[in-house]
């Protein structure tokens, strides 16, 4: 039967347009990305960790998870017991030390030996957390301003140097024990009233008095990370550690980072410019790093630690600050602590594996120490993040894709060994917990990667 050219119009036009609207679908589902990493411009990889607790009810399931996630660091606080009204002003550090051992026992020094032993034993090197200055020797404000506590701290100007001849002594005691730290944070967080807040002239002061104390009483090796504030406020401290001229005094720039990955994308958020560069100041270590979870910001997405979305953003966080300048992570935390707040762990209370733990195991842990991370140049969609590691025997791309669509991704990685010319192993990990669909088509030639990266994926190709 001949139909005529109306007939057929109306009959083909429902098929033409659903092929039309399948294409553009098929279009929409693997966006095109593009990237280029430049090994001729890298920084170090210095390894992974998290932050631990001595304090711990089941520590044989920590110790298997830092075996798992092939953990080169532990931050750790480790300061021996003390009795405050005995602190005195203007004590040296020979008699912080004598009080800190008129308070020791037995119980206390097998404890921390035996940490220290495992964390040898597993290769781990210690990073000391002093959180904050003791209290006979603060500040205090009734006024609740920011943070768990129910009061503010501040440093006494006057106790500076009392302090850092205190956390030396702390040290030279840890070092009898067999405990020598790698670094050491001299306080936590001091832009935050909630442990104890320095002025940035302060801390300044603060680190080169440590520095001192510490070069002459034997811990000369032990590096001062620092300052370990949040990127916002990252320009305020290291510009007053620049005008004392005490940068040359740390041996880790160090940083706090829970922002979303969609800011931490924009180069003109405050601190990116001057932090996360290229390491002006010195290796960039993050001493503690999480996603976002119920706390997020207007407009970005929240979850808390317990969902697969909240493993995929830590794998993206990883990423981003490491393609931004950082050497070293360390994730807030290993395994929660009762304290009330709502905890980030890999573990739960009970030692209960959490989704972000399974991610940051396949992903992160797998990336050898001693690295190059090279420069990347161009910028990924929103939700697409990629970063390149050498070594002198394989190249590594990782990939997590946490916007709602597929993309199709070429990566040319230039300027290295060359060890880049076959896809050698594939790690997949999916919010959706089953592997499928992370990774679809890969492949490999002149050292460019194409490959579709689907929504809710992570991917850490290993190259030879």
């Amino acid at each position: 039967m001949t139909l005529s050219p109306r007939t057929a119009f109306r009959q083909l036009l429902p098929l033409a347009l659903s092929g039309l609207f399948a294409a553009q679908g098929s279009a929409a589902l693997a966006a095109q990305a593009d990237a280029s990493f430049d090994f001729g411009q890298s920084h170090p990889y210095l390894g992974f960790g998290a932050q631990v607790w001595l304090n711990d009810n089941k520590p044989e399931q920590s110790m298997q998870m830092l075996r798992d996630l092939h953990a080169r660091y532990v931050r750790v606080g480790l300061a021996p017991k003390i009795l405050l009204n005995q602190l005195r002003p203007g004590m040296s550090v020979q008699d912080a030390l004598k009080l800190i051992k008129a308070n020791d026992s037995e119980q206390q020094r097998q404890r921390l030996t035996r940490f220290g032993e495992q964390m040898k034993q597993l290769g781990i090197q210690i990073h000391l957390i002093f959180w904050r200055m003791p209290e006979p020797w603060a500040r205090y404000d009734a006024q609740r301003k920011s943070g768990s506590k129910d009061r503010s701290t501040f440093a006494d100007p006057a106790r500076v140097a009392d302090y850092a001849n205190l956390v030396t002594a702390q040290m030279v005691y840890l070092r009898g024990l067999g405990i020598t730290a790698d670094a050491v944070e001299l306080t936590n967080e001091p832009h935050g009233a909630w442990s104890t807040l320095y002025t940035r002239e302060d801390y300044a002061r603060l680190v080169q008095a440590a520095r001192a104390a510490m070069q002459q009483n034997g811990l000369g090796e032990v590096k001062i990370a620092g300052p370990g504030v949040n990127l916002k406020q990252f320009d305020h401290y290291i510009g007053a550690l620049q005008q004392a001229k005490a940068t040359d005094d740390l041996g880790y720039i160090s940083a706090h980072v829970y922002e979303n990955p969609e800011l931490l994308s924009d180069p003109r958020q405050p601190g990116m410019a001057s932090f996360l560069g290229r390491g002006h100041f010195g290796p960039i270590v993050i001493t503690e790093f999480g996603a976002q979870d119920g706390k997020a910001k207007v407009g970005a997405r929240s979850f808390a630690v317990t969902e697969p979305a909240y493993g995929l953003s830590a794998i993206a966080q990883a990423g981003l600050l490491l393609n931004n300048g950082a050497s070293a992570l360390i994730y807030w935390q290993l395994k929660d602590f009762n304290w009330g707040t709502q905890g980030h762990g890999m573990l739960s209370e009970d030692g209960q594996r959490r989704p972000v733990a399974q991610a940051l195991q396949t992903i992160v842990a797998p990336l050898p120490p001693g690295a190059k991370i090279a420069a990347v140049q161009g910028r990924l969609p929103a939700g697409l993040v990629a970063t390149a590691f050498q070594t002198p025997q394989n190249s590594y791309l990782m990939i997590s894709n946490s916007s709602d669509e597929s993309h199709q991704l070429s990566a040319r990685l230039q300027g290295g060994s060359g060890h880049c010319g076959k896809i050698a192993q594939t790690q997949v990990w999916r919010t959706s917990g089953e592997g499928g669909g992370a990774v679809k088509a890969p492949e490999v030639s002149d050292c460019t990667v194409k490959a579709g990266i689907g929504p809710g994926s992570a991917v850490l190709m290993v190259l030879q």
